[in-house]
C-alpha cells in the first residue's frame, strides 16, 4: 500500500511540473511577444526618402544692371526658397524633385525685376558602368514692369560614370522650348511683328568632368554647345550657334570656409543677324569670372561674398558692354 502512495504521489509530482513548464512556457512566449510587440512600436520606421529645404537673401550692386553701353548701375535684393525631395521607388530607380521660387528687385532700373518658378523633376538609374538619367526641367520667369515673361520648358538624358578618388565624367543632352508670352515674333523687318508669340527651339550637348585630388580641393570641367532657332523671320534674328567653356575650382581654406572660383568664355555666333554697318554677321565672345568665399556658421546658417566680372566683345556697338557685380548673402538651411 506504501509503494502505491509513493508511485502515485510521484506521478503527480511530474505531472505538476510539466503542467507549470508549459505554463511558464506559455508565460514567458507571451512576454516575449509582448516585449517584440513594444519593440515595433517604439521603433521608428526606416524612410526611404529625403526632404531637405532652405531659404537665401542676398544684397548686392550691379554696375550695368541693363547690360549695355550706358552702364546704369543699381542697388538690388534677392530671395531664394528652394528644396529637395528624393526618394527611392523600384528596381534601383531614384527619383529626385527640385523646386526654387525666386524673387529679384532692382531699386532703381526696375524693367528686369522678376519672379522666379523653377520645377527640375528626374530619373535616374545606376546599371553597370554608368547611371543614366532623364527628365524635365520648367522655368517661368514674371517680370514685374515689363512684358518680358516666358516659359522654358527643357527635356533632358544624361549619362554619368563615377571613379574612385572624387573623379567623374557626364554627358547631357538637352532640348528647350521657350515660349515668350507677351513678345511677338519678328516678321520681315525690324519694325514689324507677327501675330504669333517669339518662339525659340534651343538644342544642346554639354560635356563635364570633374575631380577631387585633395580632400579640400576639387575641381569641375565644363564644355557646352547649343543652337537657338527662332520663329523670327526678319534675317532669323535671333537664330544663333554658341560654344562654351567652363573651368571652375573649391578649395576649403579653413574648417568653415570655402575659396569658390569659376571662369566661363562663350562664344556666339548668329546665323542670320547683321550688324548696323551691313558688312558682317554678328558674333559676340563673352568673358565671366566669379571669386567668392563661403563661411559656415553652423550646421544651419552660412555666409557668402561673391565679386563676379563680366565682359562682352561684340561687334556690333550696341551689344559691347562690361559689368561688375558684388553680392552678399546668407543662407538658412532647414
Amino acid at each position: 500500500m506504501r509503494k502505491f502512495y509513493i508511485l502515485g504521489m510521484t506521478i503527480l509530482l511530474i505531472f505538476s511540473l510539466c503542467l507549470t513548464n508549459i505554463f511558464a512556457q506559455d508565460i514567458r512566449e507571451e512576454r516575449e511577444e509582448k516585449t517584440e510587440a513594444t519593440k515595433i512600436m517604439q521603433t521608428k520606421p526606416t524612410q526611404d526618402y529625403k526632404f531637405s529645404s532652405r531659404i537665401n537673401l542676398f544684397f548686392g550692386y550691379d554696375s550695368n544692371a541693363n547690360l549695355s553701353p550706358l552702364k546704369k548701375g543699381d542697388f538690388f535684393e534677392q530671395f531664394i526658397y528652394s528644396f529637395n525631395f528624393n526618394k527611392s521607388l523600384w528596381e534601383g530607380i531614384k527619383f529626385s524633385l527640385d523646386y526654387d521660387f525666386g524673387v529679384l528687385n532692382y531699386q532703381e532700373y526696375t524693367d528686369i525685376s522678376n519672379l522666379l518658378n523653377h520645377l527640375r523633376l528626374e530619373l535616374n538609374k545606376k546599371f553597370s558602368l554608368f547611371r543614366a538619367g532623364i527628365g524635365y526641367d520648367l522655368d517661368y520667369f514674371y517680370y514685374l514692369h515689363s512684358d518680358y515673361d516666358f516659359l522654358f520648358h527643357k527635356g533632358f538624358f544624361y549619362l554619368r560614370q563615377d571613379f574612385k578618388k572624387g573623379l567623374y565624367h557626364k554627358l547631357q543632352l538637352e532640348y528647350g522650348y521657350k515660349d515668350y508670352l507677351e513678345i511677338k515674333a519678328l516678321d520681315n523687318d525690324l519694325f514689324t511683328y507677327q501675330d504669333n508669340e517669339r518662339q525659340d527651339k534651343r538644342y544642346s550637348v554639354e560635356y563635364s568632368l570633374g575631380i577631387r585630388p585633395l580632400p579640400k580641393l576639387s575641381f569641375l570641367f565644363k564644355t557646352k554647345f547649343s543652337s537657338n532657332d527662332s520663329n523670327s523671320r526678319y534675317l532669323k534674328f535671333y537664330d544663333y550657334k554658341t560654344y562654351q567653356g567652363t573651368f571652375g575650382f573649391e578649395y576649403a581654406l579653413l574648417k568653415n570656409t570655402t575659396l569658390v572660383s569659376n571662369f566661363i568664355y562663350r562664344r556666339k555666333n548668329y546665323t542670320g543677324r547683321i550688324i548696323i554697318s551691313g558688312e558682317n554677321k554678328q558674333k559676340d565672345d563673352l568673358y565671366v569670372g566669379n571669386l567668392g568665399l563661403r563661411y559656415k556658421l553652423n550646421r544651419q546658417n552660412a555666409l557668402s561674398l561673391f565679386y563676379t566680372y563680366r565682359n562682352n566683345h561684340s561687334n556690333e556697338d550696341l551689344d559691347e558692354y562690361l559689368e561688375h557685380v558684388i553680392t552678399a548673402g546668407w543662407q538658412y538651411t532647414f
